[in-house]
C-alpha cells in the first residue's frame, strides 16, 4: 500500500485541526469518556491576545474641586454660604449684608450686627420720615371722621342717596386737603419685613454656629449664639421698648396710653414677655437694643420744632386743653371718661362744621 495519499490526506486536515482552540477536560467528564475518546489529544487554550498589564490604581483621582475644607473662619464673601446661609431669602439677604460688614470692616461681630443694624434704620429713614408726615396730618383729619361717620350712618339710615354721596365726597375733600390716604397709617408696618428678616438670620447663624460668633460678642457675653448669663441685653430691650413707646404715644398726643392704667398694662406685658424673650441668643438682643435705641434718639428728636421745620412735618393737632371736670358731690370725673368726654365734645362742634360744609356741597351738585 502506497503512503503517500494517506500522508496528503493528513496535511491537508493538519490547518483545520491546529485551528481548533479546546479546553481542558475535567476529571469527570474525562472518566465518561469511552478508550477510543479518551485517546484522542486535547490541545492547550490559545490566546488570541495577551493580556495587558493591570495597572497599580484603578481608581480616578478625585478633582480639586471636589474636596472641600471646613470652614473655620469667615475672611470672604460666600463663606456664609458653605455653612447653608446666605441665601436668595430676605433673612439670606440680611445674612449677605452682615457677611459683607463683617469681611470689609474687620469689626468683630458683636460690632458688625449694630453697625448693620445702623445701615437698615438710616436706609428705613425716608420711611420713617412719611410715616411722621402721615401721623401728623392724620391728626387734623381724626377729629372729623366721627362725625363724617354719624352723618353716613344717618343718611343710610334714611336711605338718602345724595346725603352718603355727600358725605363720601366731604370724606375725600378732606383727605385731599391733608394730603394724606385712609392707607397712610399702614406705611408704618413696611419696615415690619425689614426687622423680621434681620431677627430671623441672626437666629439662623447662631444656631449655624457661624466661625467667630462664639469669641467675638460683648465682654459679659462672648458667645453670642447663647443667651445673656446676666440678662443685661434683655432688660436693655425691655426698657427700651417701654421709653420707645411713652415717647412715642406723647408725640402722637394720645391720652389713653398717657394715663397710668394704660401704662400699668404695657409695663405688665413687658415684664412678664422679659422671662420668655430672655433666652433668645445674645446676637439677636444686640440687634434689638441698637434699633431700640436709634428709635429713641429718633423719637426725640422728633419731638424737637426745629427738626420737624427742618424735614417738614407738621405739629400734632391738640384740642384746647380744658380743666379737669367735677361731677355732682364733689368728685372728679374718671381720666378715661375725661377723655370721651373731650371727643365727644370735638366731634359735636365737628358736625356742626360738617353740616354747614355738606350743605355747600350739595348747593354746588344742584
Amino acid at each position: 500500500m502506497d503512503p503517500l495519499p494517506a500522508l496528503q490526506e493528513a496535511e491537508a486536515t493538519k490547518p483545520f485541526a491546529s485551528s481548533i482552540t479546546t479546553s481542558p477536560v475535567s476529571p469527570t467528564a474525562s472518566a465518561n469518556l469511552t478508550p477510543s475518546e479518551a485517546s484522542i489529544p486535547v490541545s492547550e487554550p490559545i490566546l488570541s491576545e495577551p493580556l495587558a498589564p493591570i495597572p497599580a490604581t484603578t481608581t480616578a483621582p478625585i478633582p480639586d474641586f471636589a474636596v472641600q475644607e471646613p470652614v473655620t473662619a469667615i475672611t470672604k464673601i460666600g463663606d456664609l454660604q458653605s455653612l447653608g446661609l446666605g441665601n436668595n431669602t430676605p433673612a439670606g439677604l440680611a445674612e449677605q449684608l452682615l457677611e459683607f460688614v463683617y469681611v470689609n470692616t474687620g469689626l468683630p461681630w458683636w460690632g458688625t450686627i449694630v453697625c448693620t443694624t445702623l445701615i437698615i434704620r438710616i436706609g428705613l429713614f425716608p420711611l420713617t420720615l412719611r410715616t411722621q408726615r402721615n401721623l401728623a396730618r392724620l391728626s387734623y383729619v381724626t377729629p372729623h371722621m366721627q362725625g363724617l361717620q354719624n352723618e353716613m350712618q344717618a343718611a343710610r339710615a334714611r336711605a338718602d342717596i345724595e346725603g352718603m354721596r355727600a358725605a363720601s365726597l366731604k370724606t375725600m375733600e378732606l383727605y385731599k386737603e391733608h394730603k394724606v390716604s385712609p392707607f397712610s397709617p399702614f406705611v408704618a408696618f413696611m419696615q415690619a419685613p425689614f426687622f423680621m428678616s434681620f431677627f430671623f438670620a441672626l437666629k439662623w447663624m447662631a444656631e449655624a454656629k457661624v466661625p467667630g460668633f462664639m469669641t467675638e460678642g460683648l465682654p459679659w457675653a462672648l458667645d453670642l449664639t447663647a443667651r445673656d448669663p446676666l440678662w443685661i441685653l434683655p432688660m436693655m430691650g425691655t426698657l427700651g421698648i417701654l421709653a420707645t413707646l411713652e415717647l412715642g404715644a406723647e408725640s402722637a398726643g394720645q391720652n389713653k396710653l398717657k394715663d397710668s392704667r394704660f401704662k400699668t398694662v404695657f409695663r405688665t406685658l413687658l415684664v412678664f414677655s422679659l422671662p420668655l424673650t430672655a433666652y433668645l441668643p445674645a446676637g439677636i438682643f444686640c440687634y434689638w437694643v441698637t434699633s431700640n435705641a436709634f428709635s429713641l434718639l429718633q423719637g426725640m428728636a422728633f419731638k424737637q420744632p426745629a427738626v420737624k421745620n427742618f424735614f417738614g412735618i407738621p405739629p400734632m393737632y391738640r384740642p384746647d386743653a380744658a380743666p379737669t371736670p367735677t361731677i355732682q358731690g364733689g368728685g372728679r370725673l374718671d381720666p378715661l371718661q375725661s377723655v370721651f368726654r373731650d371727643a365727644n365734645a370735638i366731634r359735636m362742634k365737628k358736625m356742626q362744621d360738617d353740616a354747614a360744609a355738606a350743605e355747600r356741597i350739595k348747593q354746588k351738585i344742584q
